[in-house]
């Protein structure tokens, strides 16, 4: 029963994840997006640095930092997320995702300002509201129009998933919305919880260096690790023909936990040291390397 329960908190979890408007710090959020200007582009991972008490609430600090070299502060407040970029109190909060918003409803959200005559905000309004399913997690995604110079026009389009945010950027102020940039973002990918959220259809592989996201995401090639009943150990079973080899355990950061010679067997099974989401990678003598993940129930 014991495995049972564990899937079904995980389940649960997951479910809970795709109605939070966005993931916060102790999500240990990535999200790893293109950044193009004219077709010079490069691939950055973007997350949480650490948090910071403001004003009265707690913020997340982001990693990164706008074009003009100012701190971005992220918090959620209820269904709605919002972000400051200075930490005077009388400064200004601004909206960065709203999903109590229902369609045809408008919104003044944050935009990075490039000179003072800049406006600080733009108007954003919901087309429609939909469901997609992502990774096997039902979320709601807002098509947003938006004005992105200041014209008074909704002429651009922006998607907001439900605890993703904007499948171009997560913190699209960060970047800049008006045509004149010549700057485009798209996310590849992002995980929150130690556990991946978000794919582009027309990406297969994640930039992250941990082997709980890369690897796990470039193969899925036989390998299976079933949680124990609570005994402290894990049954793995080896790819159809893969002989001797290495085991080793890895947790989400990618710390090794443990390493394993294995034998001409096909099914083992091993001690699990903690808990938690584990990734178990095993290498063959001929060099193959295949990798899975697993829920360890620890002893």
């Amino acid at each position: 029963m014991r495995p049972l329960l564990t899937l079904g908190l995980v389940l649960v979890r997951c479910l809970l994840a795709a109605q939070q408007p966005f993931p916060t710090f102790n999500d240990h959020p990535r999200w790893n997006v293109v950044s193009c200007f004219w077709h010079d582009c490069t691939t950055d991972t973007l997350g949480y640095a650490d948090t910071t008490q403001l004003c009265g609430h707690t913020y997340a600090l982001v990693d990164a930092h706008t074009e003009e070299g100012d701190p971005f502060y992220v918090r959620n407040d209820g269904p709605r997320t919002l972000y400051r970029t200075s930490t005077e109190c009388s400064a200004r909060e601004y909206t960065l995702y709203d999903y109590s918003l229902q369609a045809g409803d408008s919104i003044y959200v944050g935009r990075s300002s490039y000179s003072a005559e800049d406006p600080d905000t733009t108007l954003f309004k919901v087309d429609l509201i939909d469901t997609v399913t992502v990774l096997g997690i039902p979320r709601r995604r807002f098509h947003m129009l938006f004005d992105p110079c200041g014209m008074d026009q909704l002429i651009r389009q922006m998607e907001w998933l439900e605890g993703i945010g904007s499948r171009t950027h997560p913190f699209y102020p960060m970047g800049c919305l008006c045509d004149a940039c010549e700057s485009s973002y798209w996310i590849l990918c992002a995980d929150s919880a130690d556990v991946q959220i978000y794919q582009d259809p027309g990406y297969d592989r994640c930039s992250y260096t941990t082997v709980g996201i890369e690897d796990v995401a470039a193969t899925a090639d036989g390998l299976r690790v079933l949680p124990g009943a609570g005994d402290g150990r894990s049954r793995v079973i080896l790819p159809e023909g893969a002989g001797a080899g290495r085991l080793d355990v890895f947790d989400v950061a990618a710390r090794l936990l443990s390493t394993h010679e294995v034998g001409n067997t096909p099914d083992l099974s091993i001690p699990v040291p903690t808990q938690g989401v584990l990734v178990v990678r095993f290498t063959d003598h001929a060099g193959s390397v295949h990798v899975a993940r697993t829920v360890g129930l620890g002893p």
